[in-house]
């Protein structure tokens, strides 16, 4: 925990795990066809599944616990010194924005999209979307499903 680069590292490992896992979950079950309707169905269950809800948890707490966990080892919970108020009055002004920001994100991936129409069905399953896989890097699932 004294190395922010590690801590970093560990960060991105997990996105990098979420993102295979989901992957796999919907390239793996639904094909590489961006433009289907099979394809689109099983982005949507991919979002919903156990698995991913568990990566969301753990984003969700990785980068709160880290921090808690070196400024503990660090001795920064010791107020007696004055610094030790300084910094951690800087970190709130200064750090605690986006630690919240990014922490809310990870918990936002809980809370899957529900659509309004039947994924389920067979006739979805055949659909064409007019949709390229540029489309599909760069355009969020959920836009489909309003």
């Amino acid at each position: 925990f004294k190395s922010p680069f590690l801590i970093n590292c560990g960060c991105v490992i997990l996105c990098l795990a979420e993102i295979l896992y989901t992957g796999w979950q919907t390239l793996g079950r639904g094909g590489t066809d961006v433009c289907s309707g099979s394809f689109v169905a099983n982005r949507i269950r991919a979002s919903t599944s156990y698995g991913y809800k568990v990566f969301a948890v753990l984003l969700a707490a990785y980068t709160p616990a880290v921090v808690l966990i070196a400024f503990y080892l660090d001795g920064i919970f010791d107020l007696s010194e004055s610094w030790h108020v300084r910094m951690m009055s800087s970190f709130v002004f200064y750090k605690c924005g986006p630690l919240i920001v990014v922490t809310l994100s990870a918990v936002s991936l809980l809370y899957s999209t529900e659509p309004r129409f039947n994924y389920e069905s067979k006739l979805f399953a055949k659909m064409r979307f007019k949709r390229t896989w540029v489309d599909f890097l760069l355009q969020p699932t959920s836009s489909l499903l309003h």
